[in-house]
């Protein structure tokens, strides 16, 4: 079992966008999560190597008003402010491991992600996963 805790910042300006509202518009956000990672080794099967879940979460608190845009039906670009209330992402996949490098999973997503922040709605993911080593001399 692996959790990585974090914290941080995103710190940035809008140097050029198709709203003149929007032009020079700083982001400033706050941010801490974790990352999870649970492994369970299988032995003494031919077929099934064993199971791996990650996890993560993060919570994004921005410190001032955000702004973006949005294209309305007509193609016309509209405004759209968001808040400093804060926006919360989560994310896990349950991996059955074939091998070291193919298995198939399961994967679910909820919450909110820059820039729009639009909302995830329980998305489920369903999926074959490919892995890789390279060695770097």
């Amino acid at each position: 079992m692996f959790l990585d805790p974090f914290v941080g910042s995103e710190i940035g300006k809008n140097l050029k966008s198709p709203l003149a509202d929007a032009q020079g518009n700083g982001i400033a956000r706050l941010y801490f999560g974790a990352n999870l990672t649970l492994e369970a080794p299988v032995k003494n099967m031919s077929l099934l190597k064993g199971f791996d879940f990650n996890a993560s979460y993060i919570r994004r608190l921005p410190l001032k008003n955000e702004l973006t845009f949005s294209k309305e039906d007509a193609g016309e670009l509209k405004l759209v402010k968001f808040g400093k209330g804060p926006k919360d992402h989560a994310d896990a996949k349950f991996i059955v491991k074939l091998n070291d490098y193919f298995g198939p999973f399961i994967g679910f997503e909820w919450g909110r992600l820059p820039p729009n922040y639009q909302l995830v709605d329980h998305k489920w993911t369903f999926g074959l996963l490919f892995k890789s080593k390279i060695k770097v001399r």
